[in-house]
């Protein structure tokens, strides 16, 4: 009897825990389109009614303006370009620097415990 009952309490795990999964999913959902605003919103939010009491549309602020980019042209660029002080140095001196072995080792080791544990017969099966 109490073999049956956890046999019963184990299938009723998966069981909850989709329950759960689904409460989520649809708490998401809600939340997506609790705060999605129509167009028609968005205008009407942006409308000002002055003391004239007629609706008048707002402009949109602006961030720039089209003449404050000017355009640079090949004959327009400097001959020496700045260049770091890291690009300035050679490949060998690069591979050396702390931050990059650190980053390949970050890559490649995860790949190499894999396969060890693959090769050996994985997690716990015997």
């Amino acid at each position: 009897s109490t073999t049956a009952a956890a046999s019963a309490a184990t299938r009723a795990a998966p069981k909850a825990m989709a329950i759960q999964l689904r409460a989520l999913l649809f708490a998401a959902f809600l939340a997506a389109v609790s705060s999605y605003r129509s167009p028609s919103q968005v205008i009407a939010a942006s409308r000002v009614i002055p003391a004239s009491g007629r609706p008048v549309l707002r402009a949109a602020p602006r961030t720039y303006t089209a003449h404050s980019f000017t355009m640079i042209s090949r004959d327009d660029e400097p001959e020496e370009a700045f260049i770091s002080t890291w690009e300035q140095k050679p490949d060998a001196e690069k591979i050396k620097s702390p931050s990059i072995i650190i980053g390949l080792v970050a890559i490649v080791l995860p790949f190499f415990i894999g396969i060890i544990v693959l090769a050996s017969g994985g997690f716990g099966n015997n």
